[in-house]
């Protein structure tokens, strides 16, 4: 089993944040919204990022200020655009993507791109 983390979910449709919530809980990681994400919650471990949303892509930006070593996946059905891979995500996981898929990719960014067995 990997490593448990904190991560911040910036994604702006209600019901995808609620499904990649309970997806993310259920790994044994502490999911915090975007907004609350470096506030009294303290510093995310991980970034999981709809970049299609400006909001949502702005306080990222705000995070990789903060931390800029911040591992970052994004999530979203079209191709990040220049501002998105300018904060350098680690990987990008098309709409819709399978559970594994994301539970690979979290892994994978929680351990610095190093497969633990």
């Amino acid at each position: 089993m990997g490593r448990h983390a904190r991560i911040a979910l910036c994604e702006p449709h209600a019901e995808l944040r609620a499904l990649l919530t309970r997806v993310l809980e259920r790994s044994g990681h502490t999911v915090v919204p975007c907004e609350r994400a470096g506030g009294w919650d303290g510093e995310p471990d991980l970034l999981v990022l709809n970049p299609g949303d400006e909001r949502m892509l702005e306080r990222a930006h705000e995070l990789r200020r903060r931390d800029p070593g911040l591992p970052i996946i994004c999530i979203s059905t079209l191709a990040p655009g220049e501002r998105a891979l300018a904060l350098g995500p680690l990987a990008v996981l098309a709409k819709p993507f399978r559970i594994a898929e994301l539970d690979q990719a979290v892994a994978l960014a929680l351990t610095g791109g190093v497969t633990v067995a």
